[in-house]
């Protein structure tokens, strides 16, 4: 299923869903508009993740936190957060942990080696802009997206950014 389907369907569950669609459509439809949109969303998600608003187990929120203070960390790492939370022992519940803040685009992956490790989404976006060899406005986001499993959204922000 792809994202817009998900959206659709995420958008027909909502009581205020017919609302919603039409004031995205309003955007979206405007090339002007659609840019704004497309600047503001990402800085909402991170004020939102500022006050806490996104939903984050009490384990994404620790390996949150862990990732941004250590700045890279690996699977090894995360064991030392298992003296507050026992998924952290087992590899396999630490990488859904993980995987879903690199889902909700709060972490980025990259390889080390032979190994994942986790870091802030912008060093997952310099790092895979390092591997592809490339400058921010000559790579493929999607390729960048592909490499640090980040969402498109989010790597064309800091891609943004990073200039």
């Amino acid at each position: 299923m792809s994202v817009i389907d998900k959206l659709s369907e995420e958008l027909r569950k909502r009581k205020n869903g017919e609302e919603l669609a039409s004031i995205l459509l309003e955007y979206v439809r405007d090339n002007d508009l659609c840019e704004i949109l497309k600047t503001l969303l990402p800085s909402l998600r991170d004020e939102v993740v500022r006050y806490e608003f996104v939903k984050l187990t009490p384990a994404e929120r620790e390996a949150y936190r862990f990732v941004h203070q250590k700045g890279v960390v690996t699977y090894e790492d995360l064991k030392q957060l298992s003296n507050k939370f026992a998924s952290f022992k087992h590899k396999s519940h630490a990488s859904v942990i993980m995987n879903s803040l690199v889902e909700k685009g709060l972490v980025g992956k990259i390889k080390i080696g032979r190994e994942i490790a986790y870091t802030t989404p912008r060093e997952a976006v310099i790092w895979a802009l390092k591997i592809l060899d490339k400058l921010p406005r000559e790579c493929n986001p999607k390729d960048v997206s592909d490499l640090t499993s980040l969402p498109l959204i989010k790597v064309l922000d800091i891609l943004k950014e990073l200039g």
